[in-house]
């Protein structure tokens, strides 16, 4: 169920807020993308989906974040496969590899950097940037939530 939130997180949050950054393009077809474990489905891209593919949540999730080969026997495709990954090609999600790209992104959802790293650190020590989500206009700071990225 864990995985199935982290599929709906990128569809609903992560791949939209790609795009107004100019990180990607908006998506010019639809794919429906189905967990078989846990029956969910979820649309991404605008009209009618051109393809299906259905896999575990899990096995979703890797694939939205470039950890899974679109080709893995684990992803059953039908439907249009070349136009799905058109869409699935993009960057849906910020870009892990670098560190430098974490902390100007931030979670890539709700986050906004909080404090600095040290850019004079050691190599071999670890890189531990903190976000904090930016407050509403209605919102209290107190018991915002956090989260933390930590890199090494």
């Amino acid at each position: 169920m864990l995985a199935g939130d982290g599929v709906a997180e990128v569809i609903d949050t992560m791949a939209p807020r790609q795009v107004r950054l100019g990180r990607t393009g908006a998506p010019p077809y639809a794919v429906r993308l189905t967990a078989t474990d846990t029956r969910a489905s979820w649309v991404l891209g605008p009209g009618d989906p051109v393809a299906a593919l259905q896999a575990t949540a899990a096995d979703l999730l890797l694939l939205l974040w470039g950890r899974l080969p679109a080709d893995h026997r684990s992803i059953s495709w039908h439907g249009d496969r070349e136009k799905a990954q058109t869409v699935l090609g993009g960057s849906l999600v910020p870009d892990t590899s670098d560190p430098a790209s974490r902390w100007r992104s931030g979670c890539g959802a709700c986050c906004q950097p909080a404090v600095r790293p040290n850019s004079g650190r050691q190599a071999s020590k670890p890189l531990i940037v903190t976000w904090s989500p930016a407050p509403l206009a209605s919102q209290s700071t107190r018991g915002r939530r956090m989260c933390s990225m930590t890199s090494t």
